[in-house]
């Protein structure tokens, strides 16, 4: 594949991440208390964001897309999860189920499962054989040196640690084979049917956008960390049929397409405060859920186990997100609003006009619209499954968060469902989706989300 094509295609999906900010939550001190509450709220709260900064780590220079993101994320939580209830058995473990021995340092353990998880991560990003990137590896090395400096020498020590590796064995066990490794970008051919997705400049091979390529093709029937299949919460079609020469003449089709050309796109006149969201946004899904965890978790002061048990929900919840989403886009396979715009001649709608020139906002700095069919919107998805997961643990809360996508800035929700309403808005004023496509996506992230709080990680 293209150098550059490579490049471009991952950078639209991940959202050109950066780098996140410094840890949150309790600092690390030096103790014996090896079983304490304190300590392993410490302690995940330490190996979460460190999870974060070595994912950060791998944005340069290609960024992760966020579905492989969600994954890490999902099984470094879940074998904390594990971890901490062998040692205190508060909720049902997820893939480790054995019991811890009667001394073992909690710390030491939640070290050794993110560590163990992450290793082959880093030791892959370090190996790719076009663009090896040893910084992950750097960063995770310094973040277990300085954290295993802090926990005493001995047994309980050696014991926690082994208990880390052993919950972590039992994850990269379970998720062996799940379908995650075939995905990437792939050859993709249109039927040219009107409203039917056609490969995304510039993954187009020939002036009509027929044929090309497109990305995550299967991630659609990876396995699912807690919902039964991909297919399990699967949308509705969009515009309310599956023939998508029907749906691109339908009124509310035309009136979505007006709007994200209107606000969409590179030279769109939006309002600044529409710029603000759609950039703050852009961030992936999985790093900026996880953020707010982190703020309202820190804030609550929830203990080890408690945290364990969020920072895992919460991830499986965005895993399961991604995965429901690429099924869903997959089966329906409606066009993107850039060649939506360009084709409009195409559509049979009288309401719509094409414009061959239209282009996405990002296209102003080199990031194009993410090779994947439009419907529903996967980050709207992923947003609505994050706040069905907090709002079960904090309820109506208001907090203030930043991004790492427009840096300096800081948004202040009055609630977690305003932020994720907000989340799916920005899409539009990306360009990268029609309103239907985000609110959709919504609905079916928040129905994936309580079924996790229903059925995940029950107290025992």
């Amino acid at each position: 594949m293209n150098r550059c094509v490579r490049l471009i295609a991952i950078l639209a999906i991940a959202g050109c991440s950066q780098p996140s900010e410094p840890p949150l939550g309790p600092s690390l001190e030096r103790s014996s208390d090896s079983r304490s509450e304190a300590t392993a709220s410490a302690a995940v709260m330490y190996w979460n964001q460190a999870a974060t900064d070595v994912v950060g780590a791998m944005n340069l220079p290609i960024p992760l897309p966020p579905m492989p993101e969600s994954r890490i994320y999902a099984m470094t939580a879940g074998a904390v999860h594990d971890a901490l209830n062998a040692i205190v058995p508060r909720y049902r473990q997820y893939a480790y189920q054995d019991r811890a021995p009667r001394q073992v340092n909690a710390a030491a353990a939640v070290a050794g499962a993110v560590e163990a998880i992450l290793r082959p991560v880093v030791v892959a990003a370090a190996a790719d054989p076009v663009f090896p990137n040893p910084n992950p590896g750097q960063v995770l090395d310094q973040a277990w040196h300085s954290f295993l400096a802090t926990i005493p020498d001995g047994p309980e020590k050696a014991a926690g640690l082994a208990l880390g590796n052993a919950a972590a064995a039992a994850m990269l066990a379970r998720r062996a084979n799940d379908g995650s490794g075939g995905a990437g970008l792939a050859p993709y051919s249109g039927t040219g049917v009107p409203g039917a997705y056609r490969p995304t400049p510039p993954f187009g091979f020939d002036p009509d956008y027929l044929t090309g390529l497109a990305d995550a093709q299967t991630w659609g029937s990876v396995r699912p960390f807690a919902i039964p299949s991909g297919a399990a919460f699967r949308s509705g079609p969009p515009y309310g049929t599956e023939d998508p020469s029907v749906a691109v003449r339908r009124l509310r089709y035309a009136a979505d397409f007006n709007e994200v050309k209107a606000l969409g796109g590179a030279t769109s006149h939006r309002t600044q405060e529409q710029t603000d969201i759609a950039l703050f946004w852009m961030e992936n899904s999985p790093r900026g859920w996880n953020r707010v965890a982190q703020i309202l978790g820190a804030r609550r002061r929830l203990d080890g186990w408690q945290l364990g048990r969020l920072f895992a929900l919460l991830h499986f919840a965005e895993a399961d997100a991604y995965i429901t989403s690429l099924e869903s886009k997959y089966h329906y396979k409606f066009w993107r609003p850039i060649t939506a715009i360009r084709f409009a001649d195409q559509d049979n709608n009288p309401r719509t006009a094409a414009d061959p020139a239209w282009d996405v906002l990002t296209s102003t700095f080199g990031v194009p619209t993410p090779p994947v069919p439009e419907f529903p919107s996967a980050h709207a998805t992923a947003g609505g499954a994050a706040a069905a997961i907090l709002e079960a643990t904090f309820g109506r809360v208001e907090f203030s968060m930043s991004s790492t996508t427009l840096p300096g800035a800081v948004r202040t929700f009055r609630s977690i469902g305003a932020a994720a309403r907000e989340n799916a808005e920005s899409r539009v004023f990306i360009g990268y989706h029609f309103r239907h496509a985000t609110e959709v996506g919504l609905d079916q992230g928040r129905r994936i989300g309580q079924f996790v709080v229903r059925n995940g990680l029950p107290r025992n």
